[in-house]
């Protein structure tokens, strides 16, 4: 499977302080890339392979790899900090501590 992010598209009043990256944020939709459709309101989430060029269009919002539970890669302590958000969990947000996953709450799933 191939590794997905999870990107969200901004409202250009959230770039406000930058004029020519507010005016650029948002673009045109649908976007196509690499041969792929993407599309999404302000605001909103969509999930598309990591490295399909939408990281670097109109300042989405990379929100983290995405996956379902047994995507979830194996990680070491070294790559404490890291997070998944997980589908099968109803797209909880986890976080790597080193050695295992937690949700915000702190607890290990």
């Amino acid at each position: 499977m191939s590794t997905k992010h999870r990107y969200m598209r901004p409202a250009a009043a959230t770039l406000q302080n930058d004029p020519s990256a507010a005016s650029m944020c948002g673009g045109q939709m649908p976007l196509t890339l690499n041969g792929a459709l993407y599309s999404c309101a302000v605001g909103s989430t969509v999930d598309v392979p990591y490295g399909s060029g939408v990281q670097g269009v109109n300042f989405w919002i990379d929100l983290g790899e995405v996956g379902f539970t047994e995507d979830r890669p194996s990680l070491m302590g070294r790559d404490y900090g890291r997070t998944f958000i997980d589908k099968s969990l109803g797209n909880k947000v986890l976080t790597w501590d080193g050695a295992a996953w937690r949700d915000t709450t702190g607890a290990a799933v």
